[in-house]
């Protein structure tokens, strides 16, 4: 049997670790080449890129520079997963401009300018985009700073550029996960605060997360959407 990305060489940020690491593992799992982009995690890059057999680059994608190098680097690619992303949750009039314009940065500013980087490198050959958000983006949920505004913000940059690059063939869609590890720092953390606000009372399994990726990148009918990976979460709790 086919595997159903054989001609499908993407592009994964923040790839070497967590989500991003399963995400990379099941692209070529499905059949694809994988180019897996890190910024400080050399040694567990290096890793899945001898596990893989998958080219590394390292850069810092809220730097200009880097971002254009990354593409160079990495050559021609067909699909973009938006993966990496920073993570500090702060009460909305609470953070300070230095964490507000660090997570914009990051989680908003860097995703969108690859977007643009990514277009451009496809030379009008069809291609597909897979920005990962955060189940809170389809509901009202309490703000946590700049981290909610940056993914509330890369949503509606999503909706907008699926719809105005579907004449070229250029498909955009989001991937809304739930609870998955706990932050970065907190790893011994069991997440029990947050599962119980879960509806399945669990936390989402990467490899689900990864095959939702797998399928956005696959399926050429479905652009424009947000897929919520979440356990749920996303419906909120009415108990």
């Amino acid at each position: 049997m086919t595997k159903p990305l054989n001609n499908c060489r993407v592009l994964v940020t923040g790839g070497a670790v967590r989500v991003g690491r399963e995400i990379c593992r099941a692209l070529k799992a499905a059949g694809a080449q994988v180019v897996i982009h890190y910024r400080n995690s050399e040694e567990a890059a290096l890793a899945l890129s001898a596990e893989l057999n998958a080219p590394a680059v390292r850069g810092d994608l809220t730097c200009a520079a880097d971002r254009e190098r990354i593409f160079r680097e990495a050559g021609t690619v067909n699909a973009l997963v938006n993966n990496a992303s920073t993570f500090h949750p702060c009460g909305i009039l609470d953070e300070s401009e230095e964490s507000l314009r660090r997570q914009l940065d990051a989680n908003l500013i860097a995703p969108l300018e690859m977007m643009k980087l990514f277009r451009s490198q496809l030379n009008g050959a069809p291609g597909i985009i897979v920005n990962l958000l955060d189940q809170e983006v389809l509901r009202r949920s309490q703000s946590r700073g700049g981290y909610s505004l940056a993914k509330k913000g890369l949503r509606d940059a999503t909706l907008a550029a699926a719809r105005q690059y579907a004449h070229e063939n250029l498909r955009v869609n989001g991937l809304a996960p739930g609870p998955v590890y706990p932050p970065p720092g907190l790893e011994h953390s069991k997440m029990e605060k947050t599962l119980k606000t879960v509806p399945l009372k669990r936390a989402v399994d990467p490899l689900d997360l990864a095959a939702g990726c797998v399928f956005l990148i696959g399926n050429s009918s479905v652009t424009g959407q947000i897929l919520a990976v979440d356990c749920g979460q996303s419906l909120g709790m009415d108990y």
